[in-house]
């Protein structure tokens, strides 16, 4: 009889750890270029660069313009949070090759379309 209850408290326990996940995935993102997606010319294409190993990025108006934002990432859940200097730029993690920025800050030089697509891109340098 002890052996019946013994199990059936192990089994209650297995049974009720099964669940203790957070039951999301954690979202990644790749390291590189992310352009976005519109009717751009070659080198005025807006583009997200992403640095995985210092969480660092850049954004900039296109590959002819000299100024871009500059700080650091961080996820959270589905968003990718970039804090510069002057600004915070908040993205939706569609998946690793899509992010879809949701808030476009407050930046004077270059503010990309609320909802605007950035896929990633290898030829993005």
């Amino acid at each position: 009889m002890k052996r019946l209850l013994f199990l059936i408290l192990c089994a209650a326990v297995l049974f009720s750890c099964v669940g203790c996940g957070t039951g999301e995935p954690k979202l990644t993102v790749k390291g590189g270029g992310y352009y976005l997606v519109g009717d751009y010319e070659e080198f005025s294409t807006p583009y997200l660069w992403l640095n995985t190993e210092n969480q660092t990025f850049h954004l900039c108006a296109g590959a002819v313009f000299s100024y871009a934002e500059r700080g650091e990432y961080e996820i959270k859940g589905n968003q990718l949070i970039a804090v510069s200097q002057n600004t915070i730029y908040i993205f939706e993690i569609q998946d690793e090759n899509t992010l879809i920025i949701r808030e476009n800050g407050e930046s004077w030089a270059f503010q990309p379309p609320v909802n605007g697509e950035f896929r990633y891109s290898e030829d993005v340098k």
